[in-house]
């Protein structure tokens, strides 16, 4: 597995694999080059193996999430589709995109990675950007800003995380410029794939940037503990300048239709990144 440009990895447990010959019961999901690949592993720690070409959709795509609806046991794919026109305008957006699967490697009705038009006829957009922070610009000095000779942050949701809250499917996702404006919205549903409609303010974004020493929460995923309440996982920027990330844990509090913000007053902060972009040296230490 090539080290180039992976990012934003989901381990999803196959609970099913039993029932199913040949499947693993473990798949990571992630993203490189702005593909999205899949590998396999007997155990969460690895070792994980792919296919020679172990892409799954044939689009320019990032942040994987799959997800088995406990409801009628089907599998899902949920990634944010990047490089995307934005309808009747030259610019170009990140929505959210998902479709059902037949395999835990494989794409219902998706024949090959080749095919743009056969994965527009098998995939549902869920959402794309509407809400003013959801167009958030990164400082003109960003490198990503014209990555490619795009400007990719013409409107950004990404990072999608799926659960089923109280008769509810919930979609919730990031929106915002990685570095500027980087929130947590909330979107609900009556079926996997939709129609999604986003929360009302005040209720989004809901885990917002409003901290005298944090900003820019984002890219979040959700544990649920033994006694049924949600803990949101996810980084920010410091507000001091230094530019290094940290990662929080927040209880989540989904009560549909209608989420609970998180106020962040009580967020605790449980890791430390120190990074430059694009190729600077990283380190990582763990704060109490």
């Amino acid at each position: 597995m090539s080290s180039q440009l992976l990012w934003a990895p989901h381990v999803w447990y196959n609970e099913k694999h039993a029932d199913y010959p040949g499947q693993k019961k473990f798949y990571m999901y992630y993203s490189q080059c702005m593909q999205i690949n899949v590998a396999w592993s007997d155990s969460p720690l690895g070792p994980f193996h792919q296919a020679a070409d172990p892409r799954l959709v044939p689009v320019m795509g990032i942040d994987p999430f799959v997800w088995r609806d406990p409801n009628n046991n089907k599998i899902y794919l949920y990634h944010g589709r990047v490089f995307h026109k934005l309808q009747g305008t030259p610019k170009v957006s990140q929505e959210i995109y998902g479709m059902e699967m037949d395999s835990p490697t494989k794409i219902k009705g998706l024949t090959g990675t080749s095919s743009e038009a056969e994965y527009e006829s098998v995939a549902t957009m869920l959402l794309t950007p509407s809400n003013g922070w959801e167009f958030d610009s990164p400082p003109p000095d960003f490198i990503s800003m014209t990555f490619l000779g795009i400007n990719v942050f013409e409107g950004v949701n990404e990072g999608p995380w799926m659960q089923y809250v109280d008769g509810k499917y919930v979609l919730s996702f990031s929106g915002g410029a990685v570095v500027a404006k980087y929130n947590i919205g909330v979107a609900t549903g009556d079926s996997p794939l939709g129609p999604f409609e986003k929360a009302a303010h005040p209720h989004n974004p809901i885990i917002d940037t409003k901290n005298e020493l944090y900003h820019h929460a984002g890219h979040h995923s959700v544990w649920t503990d033994k006694t049924g309440k949600m803990w949101a996982f996810y980084h920010s920027n410091r507000t001091d300048g230094t530019g290094g990330r940290v990662v929080h844990v927040d209880e989540y509090k989904l009560t549909c239709p209608t989420p609970q913000r998180s106020t962040r007053s009580a967020s605790h902060v449980i890791a430390k990144v120190d990074y430059g972009w694009w190729g600077h040296p990283w380190s990582f230490g763990y704060v109490e």
